[in-house]
């Protein structure tokens, strides 16, 4: 009984369910969506929607957000917002098949409450998009203005229902992006005429911004009242027939106009201009006036607009200041330009003249490519109405482009100017305004006076080059006689003032030619200065002529003539003919250029190698003409003449009178290089040395002083005074001087070290000359540090600058030399098997010398002896000798010798031995060292006798302290034997 009561209640309760869904459905389908909520909720807990029927969920859901919208229904508008965030939640985890539509149906529900970003949420979750949720985002991101996104949804829409609303958003979106064209073409496929409304603004607004002013014109037909933004549509085209100069047409758009834009003070300022241009000043004063009263973009051109207005009305002192305000309103530098001209035009009728004048300057000085044909024409009439001539030249001065009338005034007022200040001694100031002058040459008369002028106040000042440009600049043109003669007269003194003799003789002589040989006094001195001009530029015939003329007018000043012509005889190598004109400026009572003429005696002896001769006049200078400018040189030069007859003494003793006598720093440095030869014959190498010392401080500044310490370095070195150079070296601190020819200095230095056998300074200086490769001294100095480190027993080291000499010798003895070297520290490393290899591989080098062959051959032979290859050394050593007599050779003799006796052969060793002392008797030491090795054979063979008389001769007959030691020693030992 009790499950029967189970199973009827269990029946009766899904009958009941299944009543109650089927009249939520049936209210639902009924739109009654307040009801569906409220029974809804009185049967269900919302609280539990996941466990309810999914369709009742969202068909609950469903009618929450319509009955939301819905403002008549019964269900109040707040009853959805404690429940939204379930509803949200519910809808972004819902699975069910219900999921797309809820989704859907949320977000057009958020759209329509202009919630874009929650309406984007919910329709972006959709998975298949339809084209009103691809409308719904497109519209919801361009409201969100993310127009890259909602572009990407328009541009989905191929739905014909949208397309107006989709070509209108892109447009716009087009348009917000200044895709101008793109934005036109969208609108252009709008054929809903809503949207056309919406559109025409914007197609205004591009085709305006196009400049397309006629296509914006065409647009005002299509303008309504219900077309969106009429009053910019308006203002735009208004603007276009503005720019079309349609003043007309502007005025009557602009009255269309009924509401205040953001373009008030443009629109009024427009309306003014336009008034302005129609003739209308009446109406374009007042709204001028409007704007200019407050400081706005549009107050400085209404300003200058009054300023014009006024200006043509002949009210010139209201136009004046509102042309100083629209100067003052600087907003646009134009409208600044124009205010500040017609400012000063207005000045000038009102006569301020001077006032007029420094607002054109200011102009001329802000805006210098501003109208300034118009400004310069402006200033020259302010100007010339001053009637102040120092500030017309001033001002004309600066002016670029003047008329024809004020160039002939400016020519005259300067060149007055010019003369007056020439006349006054201020010459430079003349030169300015004959300067000046010359700018415009339309008076030739005044032109040519103005050269000649500026060439005398040039030539006055010692400005002789600028003297000769001005006159050369007019010298080719046609000029009259008179003025023809002074040019050239001028140019010659010019020309002899530069020592341009040459030019100066061209035309000097071209004005004496005009003379025609009709001279006055006034032609001695042209024709002196002729002659001295041919003199100077070597014409010495033509010099000889001039002053052979002067000679026929009575000349006064005939010794310096007389002395000019012997130095032109001189000059063409007619010595007997100088001398003769020599004598006579010596004979002549008036005794003005007797020490000039007895040196130029000398100098001809002398230059002549007659030495006697040249000392003999050189001598009367120095005894009878002790004041003379000449006497230092005679000294000079009679050393000279001294050493070139070899009495090197009294050559001597006139240098040492220079430098001890006359402190004359080029006199005392050529002294010095002449006593540098001397020495070379007196020994004096100390005085000289002390001698350059004082000279150095008593001219510490001159540039000499490098040069003489160095020709003294060279001088002790190839007298090879070794000692007394590396003493001056010291003396004077080389290592602290800027010296001359360092390098080369250095090498000196370090070869005398060398030579003295000072090895470890000569070591170091070698190295400093090793500091640069371009050095001459560089490939030498390697060698000789080879050479130094190879005599210390440093093989290793001195094999390295051998190799390194091998890589920079300079030529074929310096390799030779590098082989060689590199051979012997191979040998005394005992590196024999190097030996042998580049002893042959050298041989093969054709360009070897005997001597240098018989060195790498007795190397080669010694190393075999070290290695007890007695055969092959017996072979080189025979090669060694039979080569070439020289000391290789001998050593090689000696070598072969000793190798019979130490192999017994006693009688061999002997007879090689003798043949050294008869082959090689002039390389004593060697021959030394074979009676040595004589004598220990007598005594290997018992023949003490024999031995005992070799050494005691050999004890009398060398110096050799080594050879003499080792015969001692052998002699003691046969005494002690005895």
């Amino acid at each position: 009984m009790r499950y029967i009561l189970i199973i009827l209640l269990f029946i009766n309760s899904n009958i009941i369910f299944s009543q109650n869904s089927d009249e939520l459905e049936r209210i639902f389908e009924s739109r009654n969506y307040s009801l569906y909520v409220s029974y809804f909720e009185e049967l269900y807990d919302n609280n539990n929607f996941e466990i309810l029927d999914k369709d009742e969920v969202s068909n609950y859901i469903i009618s929450l957000l319509n009955s939301n919208f819905n403002s008549k229904s019964n269900l109040p508008s707040r009853k959805l917002k404690p429940l939204k965030p379930k509803i949200e939640n519910y809808i972004l985890l819902n699975r069910n098949s219900t999921r797309s539509f809820l989704l859907k149906e949320y977000g057009k529900f958020e759209f329509n409450r202009g919630r874009y970003k929650s309406s984007i949420k919910f329709l972006e979750e959709l998975q298949n998009k339809d084209p009103e949720s691809n409308y719904l985002l497109g519209l919801s991101y361009f409201n969100d203005k993310i127009y890259s996104k909602s572009k990407l949804y328009l541009d989905a829409l191929s739905d014909e229902k949208y397309l107006n609303d989709k070509n209108y958003l892109l447009g716009v979106i087009a348009y917000l992006d200044n895709s101008l064209s793109d934005a036109l073409e969208y609108f252009k496929l709008i054929n809903k005429l809503e949207i056309q409304r919406k559109s025409l603004q914007y197609q205004i607004s591009i085709q305006y911004l196009n400049r397309e002013f006629n296509d914006v014109i065409k647009l005002l037909d299509l303008i309504d009242d219900k077309t969106e933004n009429i009053d910019y549509c308006y203002y735009y085209i208004g603007k276009s027939y503005f720019e079309l100069k349609e003043y007309e047409n502007t005025l009557d758009v602009f009255s269309k106009i009924n509401n205040e834009i953001d373009r008030d003070n443009e629109i009024h300022f427009i309306n003014a201009y336009s008034n302005y241009m129609l003739g209308d000043n009446k109406k374009s004063k007042i709204l001028f006036k409007s704007l200019s009263e407050k400081r706005n973009k549009y107050s400085q051109k209404s300003s200058f607009y009054l300023g014009m207005i006024f200006l043509n009305e002949s009210e010139l002192n209201i136009a004046k200041n509102y042309f100083y305000a629209a100067y003052r309103n600087d907003l646009d530098e134009t409208y600044t330009k124009r205010s500040l001209l017609n400012y000063a035009k207005t000045i000038y009728e009102l006569g301020d003249h001077d006032l007029s004048i420094a607002v054109l300057e200011k102009i001329t000085n802000l805006y210098p490519n501003f109208k300034s044909d118009e400004v310069e024409s402006l200033l020259s009439e302010n100007y010339f109405m001053t009637n102040n001539y120092n500030k017309i030249i001033k001002y004309l001065n600066s002016k670029k482009n003047i008329s024809d009338d004020d160039k002939i005034k400016f020519q005259y007022v300067t060149f007055q100017k010019g003369i007056n200040e020439f006349n006054r001694g201020n010459f430079k100031n003349s030169i300015i305004y004959f300067n000046l002058s010359q700018r415009y040459i339309l008076d030739n008369n005044i032109y040519l006076k103005s050269i000649k002028n500026k060439a005398e106040a040039y030539f006055i000042g010692n400005d002789f080059q600028s003297s000769i440009d001005e006159i050369l600049r007019v010298l080719n043109k046609k000029l009259p006689t008179k003025q023809r003669k002074e040019f050239n007269l001028l140019l010659g003194y010019s020309y002899f003032n530069i020592n341009d003799y040459k030019n100066a003789s061209f035309y000097l002589k071209k004005y004496i030619d005009a003379k025609s040989n009709n001279y006055s006094s006034d032609d001695i001195d042209p024709l002196l200065r002729l002659a001295d001009s041919y003199y100077a530029s070597k014409q010495f015939v033509k010099s000889i002529d001039t002053y052979n003329k002067l000679l026929d007018l009575n000349e006064s000043n005939k010794n310096y003539i007389n002395y000019q012509i012997g130095l032109c005889y001189y000059g063409i190598n007619n010595f007997t003919k100088s001398v003769e004109y020599m004598d006579k400026v010596i004979n002549n009572s008036e005794k003005s250029l007797d020490d000039d003429a007895t040196f130029r005696k000398a100098q001809i002896y002398f230059e002549n190698s007659e030495f006697d001769k040249s000392i003999e006049n050189h001598t009367k200078i120095i005894e009878n003409y002790r004041f003379s400018n000449y006497v230092s040189y005679s000294y000079l030069n009679r050393a000279t003449s001294y050493f070139n007859l070899k009495s090197y003494e009294q050559a001597e003793n006139d240098y040492l009178f220079i430098l001890y006598n006359i402190k004359d720093s080029d006199l005392q440095s050529q002294s010095i290089l002449g006593l540098q030869k001397t020495v070379s014959y007196t020994d004096n190498f100390s005085q000289l040395n002390n001698l350059i010392k004082t000279y150095k401080n008593n001219f510490p500044d001159n540039d000499n002083i490098m040069k003489i310490q160095f020709d003294n370095f060279r001088n002790l070195y190839f007298n090879q005074k070794y000692k007394e150079l590396i003493d001056y070296a010291n003396d004077i601190n080389l290592s602290e001087e800027n010296i001359y020819n360092a390098y080369e200095t250095n090498y000196f230095l370090a070869e005398s070290f060398y030579k003295l056998n000072e090895l470890e300074n000569a070591e170091n200086t070698y190295l400093v000359l090793l500091d640069s490769v371009n050095s001459k001294y560089y490939s030498r100095s390697i060698n000789r540090l080879a050479n130094i480190y190879l005599k210390s027993k440093v093989y290793e080291k001195s094999l390295n600058f051998y190799k390194k000499l091998e890589e920079n010798s300079k030529n074929n003895r310096e390799r030779v030399e590098a082989y060689i070297g590199s051979l012997t520290n191979y040998y005394f490393l005992k590196k024999y098997d190097s030996v042998h290899y580049y002893s042959t591989l050298i041989n093969n080098y054709d360009k070897i010398s005997f001597n240098n062959r018989n060195k790498i051959n007795l190397l080669n032979a010694k190393s075999f002896i070290e290695k007890e290859n007695y055969s092959n050394a017996i072979d080189m050593l025979l090669t060694t000798i039979n080569l070439v007599k020289d000391e290789s050779a001998v050593e090689a003799n000696y070598l072969l010798a000793k190798i019979f006796y130490d192999q017994s052969q006693e009688s061999q060793a002997l007879e090689t031995l003798y043949s050294l002392n008869e082959n090689f008797s002039n390389y004593e030491y060697w021959v030394g060292k074979s009676y040595l090795l004589i004598g220990e054979i007598f005594l290997s063979m018992g023949e003490s006798f024999q031995a005992k008389a070799t050494f005691e001769s050999l004890l009398e007959n060398t110096d050799i302290s080594e050879i003499q030691s080792e015969a001692k020693e052998l002699l003691n030992k046969i005494q002690d034997d005895e």
